[in-house]
């Protein structure tokens, strides 16, 4: 994992749960998505 990435999801961690919830939902969402894609 680049210090990038390390840095934006250490910075989510602290956030309230909810607020965690929709943004590992959308992170979720994206990953089905290429794997759908990958797929077909």
């Amino acid at each position: 994992m680049d210090k990038n990435t390390r840095e934006r999801i250490l910075e989510v961690s602290k956030f309230e749960e909810e607020d965690k919830q929709h943004i590992f939902s959308v992170i979720d969402a994206f990953i089905a998505k290429r794997k759908i894609q990958s797929i077909l």
